[in-house]
């Protein structure tokens, strides 16, 4: 995760430096006084990367509102005293995972994080919040708030699972029975229910909120310093070409020398999916055809990069869907994971 630290101050620029202290798996940027803060904010929101400023809630909202769209689009923001007392998630809490960044940071420089969100105040389901952490896209954003209000009004939510031929959904299905605001079954005949699971992207309800498995894992190898545009238009064309949209991608993934590559990273946060890195000896371990490149073993340690990074991290039981395909400086491949 790449996560951007803009601040004002002396005493913010050390806080700054204590906060990428306690964020070591993070991808931390301290952005400098002589850094356009503007071209900064603006490519932060269109690839998804987080902001944090230190300083007062009214600068950074000043600073961000020209940019701000949509929530499940929009990265997160989050604000926190010079004093480093209070860290405060303004944008993007749920989806963009500003509360739980907030969260992460205040436990690293010992402050009080302030989560404002409804749901997360009243200790209620939030289903934009399951949503990302089960890699369900949600088709329909105008029905979370209608979800959002029973749960708060003390209602039970009904959600429903479609099968799929080759998808049962069981992880997700055991994980909704332990939320004691949601009653769920596997259902196929229709009846009404206020969330629903389902494959089949064709779905379409004003009342019903539809969410869809993000089934695809994206396996990734670049040249150092490719750009992330250069990454997204290479994989675009090739998704394009295998009618697959690119939002039900759940996961990017690497060898682990790529672990800082911005281009990847950036990509990663724009498309919201996670960026996964595995060393080369976990690589090797993956089983399957593999295309080999004896240059490529040279330099990370493992014959193809794209391909066994896939099949990773998609897990036991997955289908590549798509070979090692190069251009662009980019090679990827594609698998299916079993759900």
């Amino acid at each position: 995760m790449i996560i951007r630290i803009i601040s004002f101050t002396k005493k913010g620029s050390i806080l700054s430096s204590k906060i990428r202290e306690a964020l070591t798996e993070d991808r931390v940027e301290i952005i400098e006084k002589d850094r356009d803060i503007e071209d900064v904010i603006k490519d932060s929101f269109e690839y998804g990367t987080a902001l944090v400023f230190i300083g007062a809630v009214g600068i950074a909202v000043r600073k961000i509102s020209p940019y701000v769209k949509d929530k499940l689009t929009d990265p997160c923001v989050v604000v926190i005293d010079e004093n480093g007392e209070f860290v405060i998630p303004v944008l993007s809490g749920h989806v963009g995972g500003g509360n739980r960044l907030s969260r992460k940071i205040a436990k690293g420089i010992k402050a009080t994080p302030v989560i404002t969100t409804a749901t997360d105040v009243n200790g209620k389901f939030g289903v934009d919040e399951f949503a990302v952490e089960n890699d369900l896209f949600i088709k329909n954003r105008s029905c979370i708030k209608k979800v959002a209000k029973k749960v708060l009004e003390g209602e039970k939510i009904k959600a429903g699972i479609i099968k799929d031929k080759e998808f049962a959904f069981e992880s997700v299905s055991d994980k909704l029975k332990e939320i004691p605001e949601v009653e769920t079954a596997y259902t196929d005949n229709g009846d009404p229910v206020d969330i629903l699971i389902t494959c089949d992207r064709d779905t379409e309800s004003s009342d019903t909120l539809i969410l869809i498995p993000k089934r695809y894992v994206l396996g990734i190898g670049c040249k150092k310093g490719t750009d992330a545009k250069d990454i997204e238009n290479f994989v675009m064309e090739q998704l394009n070409k295998n009618g697959i949209d690119i939002s039900e991608v759940c996961a990017v993934a690497s060898v682990d020398l790529k672990k800082d590559e911005e281009g990847i990273l950036k990509f990663a946060s724009k498309i919201k999916a996670k960026a996964l890195f595995f060393d080369s000896d976990t690589l090797n371990r993956a089983e399957g055809d593999f295309s080999e490149s004896e240059f490529v073993k040279k330099v990370t340690g493992v014959s193809n990069v794209c391909e066994r990074a896939a099949v990773t991290a998609a897990g036991a039981g997955c289908e590549t869907i798509i070979k090692k395909t190069a251009g662009n400086g980019v090679t990827m491949a594609l698998t299916l994971r079993k759900m």
